[in-house]
C-alpha cells in the first residue's frame, strides 16, 4: 500500500493522471525491471517504464521522467544512509580511540 501510495504522489508530482489500473500496471513494470539478472537494472527500470507509459498513451519522455524520479530517490536516500552511517561510524571509532 505504501509502494503504491509513493507512485501515486509521484505521478501526481509529474502531474499524470492515471488510473488505479494504470497505476499498477506501472509499478508492476517497475517490479519486473528489478527482478531482470541484469546488474543495478542497467537501464531495465527506464526502459520498462518507457514501454508501459507508452502501452497506456503516454509519451516516452514521462515514463523517463518517472524512472529518473525513482533513480534520483534511491540516490538521495542512499547518500543520506551512507552520510549518517559515517558519521556515527566515525563518532564510535574516536570513543574507542579515548579509552
Amino acid at each position: 500500500v505504501a509502494l503504491m501510495g509513493e507512485y501515486v504522489l509521484a505521478l501526481r508530482f509529474l502531474d499524470l493522471p492515471l488510473n488505479l489500473e494504470q497505476v499498477l500496471s506501472v509499478m508492476i513494470a517497475a517490479r519486473f525491471a528489478f527482478l531482470t539478472p541484469l546488474p543495478g537494472g542497467l537501464g531495465v527500470l527506464a526502459a520498462g517504464q518507457i514501454l508501459a507509459f507508452q502501452a497506456l498513451g503516454y509519451s516516452a519522455a514521462d515514463g523517463a521522467s518517472l524512472a529518473l524520479l525513482i533513480r534520483g530517490r534511491d540516490l538521495l536516500f542512499g547518500g543520506l544512509g551512507l552520510y549518517l552511517v559515517s558519521f556515527y561510524a566515525s563518532d564510535e571509532i574516536r570513543k574507542r580511540i579515548r579509552k
